[in-house]
């Protein structure tokens, strides 16, 4: 294979399983070696070592490797914040970058015009507060929380991108999910209940999600607190219950829309539910990942309630089948996308010889 993915971070990636399963390729951890004869695509997150403010995608060996006249690409995790420096995007040698975590090409153009648009998309008080308090709660969602303020709004448009070297790399599923994933599932009637959620609550949407479902029976609801918590299933378990769910709701993760839930329902053959858009991101974000995609997708869990309680049988049926192929078709065509995207660049950007000793140059 032309390509050589490279984990710059040991011990830290979550999700080695679905990049390797996406990318059509083994990952190796960093060594200090550039192999000949390869294209490096390095897997990055933000240093935690370096702090918040300058969190660099190894910003000290890849503008090396840049000065060097050495050409790679990135597989960009973890930013969902939006707080990482992406200073590396702009070097030279960095020809593409795949991301986590859909982020506009940005402009202050775009800003203002999504701004503006996210006052009409106040989903998490949607049956709590209407007219002018509703208007009331939404002024004070920006200008009193911090993952719903101007401030995280920003961190999504500016700076600008550069357009044509970035690609969206849906999140997927984590590898303590990927390594008991089945490849047979239950048949819709076969499953036990209607929906579940297995999950940490510790945001207001994912409550909000809990108190208006929570009539829709039969479900399974299991709640604790914090990413990966010891409180949480283990990987088996955790794939019973998704093949024993007819539907998945996936409300937003920590900051960002995208969640780890909607990929490993999609994997368990359950049909995932979706909200199009929420204040801080108010754009129909999963159109942007996926294009044009057959997933339940709703305004508020108040549409959703009515969608699961006029749900039936044989029209959950006709849906699953119908989301399986998609998903199907969608991988495939996704890593022949990859694949002709890397080809296209490596073939005038291959090592001609090995490389060693890079371990000094490497942040970590």
């Amino acid at each position: 294979m032309f390509i050589d993915l490279i984990n710059l971070h040991p011990g830290t990636l979550r999700v080695n399983l679905w990049i390797s399963e996406v990318f059509s390729h083994p990952i190796r951890e960093f060594d200090g070696s550039l192999r000949r004869g390869t294209f490096p695509l390095f897997v990055v997150h933000g240093d935690m070592a370096v702090g918040v403010k300058d969190r660099s995608l190894n910003y000290k060996l890849l503008s090396y490797l840049s000065q060097q006249g050495i050409s790679f690409g990135l597989i960009h995790v973890y930013d969902e914040n939006y707080d990482h420096n992406i200073s590396s995007y702009y070097l030279e040698g960095c020809k593409v970058i795949f991301r986590n975590h859909f982020r506009p090409m940005g402009g202050k153009t775009q800003l203002l015009q999504n701004c503006v648009s996210s006052f009409f998309y106040p989903f998490q008080y949607v049956g709590r507060h209407r007219g002018i308090k509703l208007l009331a709660a939404t002024v004070h969602n920006y200008c009193f929380t911090y993952y719903h303020g101007l401030r995280f709004m920003k961190r999504q448009y500016l700076p600008v991108l550069p357009i044509g070297k970035v690609l969206p790399l849906p999140l997927g599923y984590t590898d303590k999910f990927g390594r008991v994933k089945q490849p047979n599932t239950c048949t819709v009637v076969e499953r036990k209940y209607k929906w579940s959620f297995c999950g940490n609550t510790n945001n207001a949407d994912r409550k909000i999600m809990l108190k208006t479902l929570r009539s829709c029976e039969p479900n399974l609801i299991y709640e604790y607190q914090g990413f990966m918590s010891k409180e949480s299933f283990s990987g088996e378990d955790y794939w019973r219950i998704l093949n024993q769910s007819i539907f998945i709701p996936c409300p937003r993760g920590n900051v960002s829309a995208d969640t780890h839930r909607l990929f490993e329902a999609l994997e368990a053959g359950a049909i995932p539910i979706i909200l199009r858009s929420y204040p801080f991101q108010p754009y129909d974000y999963y159109t942007k990942i996926f294009s044009a995609h057959p997933i339940p997708a709703f305004s508020s869990w108040i549409e959703v309630k009515h969608f699961l309680d006029n749900s039936t049988i044989e029209s959950a049926e006709k849906l699953s089948a119908t989301i399986r192929q998609w998903y199907a078709d969608f991988k495939l065509k996704f890593q022949q996308k990859i694949r002709s995207t890397l080809l296209a660049i490596a073939k005038k950007n291959l090592l001609i010889n090995n490389i060693d000793e890079l371990e000094k140059h490497n942040i970590n």
